[in-house]
């Protein structure tokens, strides 16, 4: 149960509260915490319908 509560966390984009989540639970999130503020940014740029700017984004993030 605490699996699924920290994966709704974090693909929600709710860092902080996974943060704490984890430091109460001891759950392991599968990613790192200190990348879903980024994600989160090429999300809503697909969302809404930057295409070019979520490609963008996710260079920046990873180049290869």
């Amino acid at each position: 149960m605490n699996k699924l509560v920290m994966n709704f966390l974090v693909t929600e984009g709710y860092v902080e509260a996974a943060e704490k989540f984890q430091m109460e639970s001891g759950t392991e999130p599968d990613i790192d915490l200190a990348t879903i503020t980024d994600r989160m940014a090429v999300k809503k740029a697909v969302q809404s319908g930057n295409v070019e700017d979520a490609i963008e984004k996710v260079n920046d993030l990873n180049p290869e």
